[in-house]
């Protein structure tokens, strides 16, 4: 057979779908293919034909690695608000080291820390043995080139240990980061990552085990976050690759425990009382940063060096600009969060950030 003849992957369930032979029509697959991912049709016929004789397997897997790391399919990508346009990311100094190596089932970024793309949506499996470049123009589409920012100076001015605390911290991706930059920088970390689901909590060990670091020797919280401490409910993910905008109950009456699971609601008081004076704070807490923030911003004044907060609507960036102006921090950087109208509805689409510097000498 030609190479025409047994292209792409295997539709039937034959063999493997991503990287064995296809039986259906290659010629078609890569019209579907280009209609799905770039919403046209291929240039002409001779485009076509490239795909078949291209380097690298004539596989879906190729194929598809082919399209969405083309400049067209990102840039389609940030104009849907899913991943920034490219930004000056720094201060870069003594942060990167010797160029990373890629491995599969992992992206590893400009750093060199290890994702498993397994904690993300099945479209990140694209990134599995990618290395990011260290200009940053290839990386994950999973963080704001903004909050970047706010970590890499957080390390670059930490003194004789880096402290960081992520809220509703998934796998864990900040806390991680900053202390593998920080262990090149010859500083110990200290780090809290608080979590609701108990899936994600596994995916956080882990992550902090792939890239060197005892998790035993760190506080890995099961639990939200909220104004006061109190007993709150999480739900259990069906999906906890898929699921990563799930919010807690704090209803007093106990809902299904097969939908929900119990944990311990904290409050930001709590746990700043719990960890030395804190260089990052990485709060993404889905709709409740404004409430956290607010009923422990005496705590946060005393204990915190800076604060990136994710935010998710309109109404929390107010109140955090009012609110943080207030106390006499400085705003470094505000992006508000981006929505689409879906008839009378506004459907977010984008999260928006604000970092924050506390000017106290803490």
């Amino acid at each position: 057979m030609s190479c025409s003849d047994t292209v792409i992957a295997n539709s039937t369930g034959m063999g493997n779908v991503a990287t064995g032979p296809l039986t259906v029509d290659p010629r078609q697959t890569i019209r579907w293919a280009y209609a799905f991912l770039l919403g046209r049709e291929p240039e002409n016929e001779a485009i076509i034909d490239q795909h078949l004789r291209y380097e690298g397997g004539a596989t879906l897997d190729a194929l598809r690695q082919r399209l969405i790391f083309s400049d067209e399919f990102l840039s389609s990508i940030r104009q849907a608000g899913l991943l920034s346009t490219t930004v000056s990311v720094g201060p870069l100094e003594g942060m990167l080291g010797e160029p990373p190596i890629g491995e599969a089932g992992f992206f590893t970024d400009r750093f060199g820390v290890r994702t498993r793309t397994r904690y993300l949506p099945p479209l990140y499996e694209a990134y599995s043995g990618k290395v990011g470049s260290p200009d940053g123009k290839l990386d994950m589409p999973v963080h704001e080139p903004e909050e970047l920012n706010a970590l890499l100076r957080s390390v670059a001015e930490a003194k004789k240990q880096f402290t960081a605390l992520e809220l509703g911290a998934g796998w864990g991706p900040w806390i991680v980061l900053g202390a593998f930059l920080a262990r090149r920088r010859g500083l110990h970390a200290a780090l809290m990552g608080v979590e609701g689901s108990s899936d994600h909590v596994d995916f956080m060990r882990t992550h902090m085990a792939d890239n060197g670091f005892d998790p035993a020797s760190h506080q890995i919280v099961h639990a939200v976050v909220g104004s006061r401490d109190v007993v709150a409910y999480f739900p259990k993910l069906p999906d906890p690759s898929g699921d990563w905008g799930a919010q807690a109950n704090y209803d007093a009456e106990r809902p299904d425990e097969n939908e929900m699971e119990e944990v311990a609601c904290l409050s930001l008081h709590t746990l700043l009382g719990r960890m030395p004076v804190v260089d990052f704070l990485h709060c993404d807490v889905q709709g409740a940063e404004a409430e956290v923030i607010e009923a422990a911003i005496e705590s946060v004044n005393q204990r915190v060096r800076r604060t990136c907060i994710g935010t998710h609507s309109r109404g929390i960036e107010a109140k955090l600009l009012d609110l943080m102006t207030a106390q006499g921090w400085v705003l470094e950087h505000e992006k508000a969060c981006r929505f689409n109208q879906d008839g009378t509805k506004l459907v977010l689409t984008a999260d928006g950030v604000q970092v924050w510097r506390n000017p106290r000498a803490l």
